[in-house]
């Protein structure tokens, strides 16, 4: 009978002996959708197992790769600086992971991009009810402008460090009727930042202005978020060949292969691999 274990991993961790296995036990190591470097360790672990036969692999949040560390402005809960330390170049123990792709680097940003997915995007233009959807992606954008614009006037490093990444609500498009509803509903719990943000309008008028001319143009945002999607499929096809280059470089055979409608889920690959 299927055996579970459960346990922590830790990166260079091995996973050998785990449960109670014959000598002529084989094993399939399948990882579903494993976030960041969780995925390394799989592998690695597969290639080190000697029971290990064969591999079923998908990946999920490539931008988690080499713990995420490269991120700007990362939000600390702590004043102590992080253990693991910044991997500044794009480059760590999940990525690159082959040699070659050993001279390969890819910024956080570079792999948050590639969590994205054209297909969803392409069925989302044919609905009409993902008008408003898109309209809500301007509206956060010119939001996240005004914070930005916010936090340079005085006492702009108390208020940068404090909302840098900082997590907003949700609100539904179809609820609101103007950009400055969503504003007053998005930051409804961001009482400090609501008000920097009212008076620093109310000094300046004319960013009102602005804010409303960039309304009127939503739909360019639209065409960038289309362009970074053709970027995205990109991005995370160098991640998925620098894991399948690993495993060939190694002398196993691996393959990419497309399992189901990325439709069902935008991370649809599988890296497959039979000793």
């Amino acid at each position: 009978m299927p055996e579970r274990n459960a346990l922590f991993v830790e990166p260079g961790k091995e996973l050998n002996g785990i449960g109670h296995e014959a000598g002529n036990t084989t094993k399939c190591v399948i990882g579903v959708h494993t976030c960041g470097d969780l995925a390394v360790s799989i592998i690695k672990e597969f290639v080190a197992d000697p029971t290990a036969r064969v591999l079923l692999h998908f990946g999920c949040c490539y931008h988690k790769l080499n713990g995420g560390q490269d991120k700007r402005f990362i939000q600390c809960c702590s004043d102590e600086p992080s253990s693991t330390g910044m991997i500044a170049n794009g480059k760590g123990v999940g990525f690159p992971l082959s040699d070659t792709y050993a001279n390969f680097s890819l910024s956080y940003a570079k792999r948050e991009l590639s969590c994205h997915a054209i297909e969803i995007f392409q069925w989302r233009l044919l609905d009409e009810h993902s008008v408003n959807d898109f309209r809500i992606q301007c509206f956060r954008s010119v939001l996240e402008w005004l914070i930005v614009k916010a936090s340079r006037r005085k006492d702009q490093s108390i208020l940068e460090r404090n909302i840098r990444h900082m997590r907003l609500r949700h609100v539904k498009a179809r609820h609101l009727g103007c950009f400055w509803d969503y504003f007053k509903a998005v930051l409804n719990d961001k009482k400090q930042l609501f008000e920097h943000i009212n008076a620093m309008l109310e000094e300046d008028p004319l960013v009102r202005m602005e804010v409303d001319g960039m309304i009127s143009q939503w739909h360019r945002v639209l065409a960038v978020y289309t362009i970074r999607l053709i970027i995205a499929k990109l991005t995370e096809t160098v991640i998925l060949e620098d894991r399948r280059c690993y495993l060939t470089e190694r002398g196993y055979n691996a393959h990419l292969v497309a399992l189901f409608d990325p439709r069902l889920s935008a991370r649809n690959i599988a890296l497959i691999c039979i000793k």
